[in-house]
């Protein structure tokens, strides 16, 4: 199975309410999401914000290890290791592509807001499409979400 790997612009720096938005939209559609965060702190804050995220709705979600699919559709975790099996993977932090590979939809972040952070992320895109194993895609948000999340909620 290739990896649908997505890049999403991020204009201004609110990656935790962008991923807010795009875990509700992926939740509506019934997905397993997993959202990877590069340390516990980090994780906890995002657990944090999907609690406060809209006063009207809740995100059901978990922190893994400790909480599985079978309680919540939305875990986070900053283990980089052993991951349950999601529909869709949420990259707060990025990882080395070795360890995303072999997922059905892996999101990450274009940093257009920061020139340092937006040649990373270029080097990242290029690193993707050197690898045969990723279908690599680039999205404005409302683009993305207009298109369905990237054919993500098919299935």
């Amino acid at each position: 199975m290739k990896t649908s790997y997505v890049f999403i612009d991020l204009p201004v720096n609110q990656k935790d309410r962008l991923i807010c938005q795009l875990t509700e939209v992926y939740c509506q559609h019934k997905k397993k999401i997993l959202i990877y965060s590069g340390s516990n702190a980090a994780a906890r804050q995002l657990d944090q914000l999907l609690w406060t995220f809209k006063q009207e709705s809740f995100l059901p979600h978990g922190l893994w290890p400790g909480s599985d699919f079978d309680d919540n559709p939305v875990l986070i975790t900053s283990e980089a290791e052993q991951w349950p099996a999601a529909d869709v993977v949420i990259l707060e932090t990025r990882l080395p592509l070795k360890k995303i590979t072999g997922w059905r939809q892996v999101i990450d972040f274009t940093d257009a807001f920061d020139p340092d952070l937006l040649e990373i992320s270029r080097a990242r895109y290029k690193e993707c499409l050197s690898d045969l194993g990723i279908e690599v895609s680039h999205f404005k948000i409302n683009d993305f979400i207009a298109s369905g999340l990237n054919a993500g909620l098919s299935g």
